[in-house]
């Protein structure tokens, strides 16, 4: 994978965030979080024909103590500030449509450059903004 379709966006050894660019294209399923983080981030490239048998998937309980969160940007263009966990920026990054992002650690900001269409996957149950330390 070279750097401009993928990005582990770190801060020493913390990795704050994964970075999906809309140019990736791999042939298969390619999951960029290790099978232990609490939030799987995977892209699947099939070719067509490729049939996926009828499943579902098991209740299992499942505890973790992180929390990640998933943007998916369908059209416009964000500027994203990521800070480590001590609160201090540690880059800037701009998601073009097509790129996707999992907060993994430390801190984020938002900014909308251009009007916008983004999914957010995270964790629940939300319980409000009470979930959130603003710094």
């Amino acid at each position: 994978m070279s750097s401009s379709e993928f990005e582990k966006v770190l801060s020493g050894n913390e990795i704050l965030a994964l970075i999906v660019r809309s140019g990736f294209s791999s042939p298969g399923p390619n999951f960029f979080t290790p099978p232990e983080w609490p939030q799987q981030l995977g892209l699947l490239v099939y070719g067509r024909g490729k049939k996926i048998p009828p499943h579902k998937h098991k209740n299992l309980k499942r505890e973790t103590e992180t929390f990640t969160e998933v943007l998916v940007l369908l059209a416009g263009r964000l500027k994203i500030d990521l800070y480590d966990s001590k609160n201090r920026l540690a880059r800037t990054v701009i998601l073009e449509p097509g790129d996707s992002i999992l907060f993994a650690s430390g801190g984020h900001a938002v900014e909308i450059l251009e009007d916008s269409k983004i999914i957010e996957v995270k964790q629940g149950p939300y319980i409000g903004q009470e979930e959130k330390e603003f710094f």
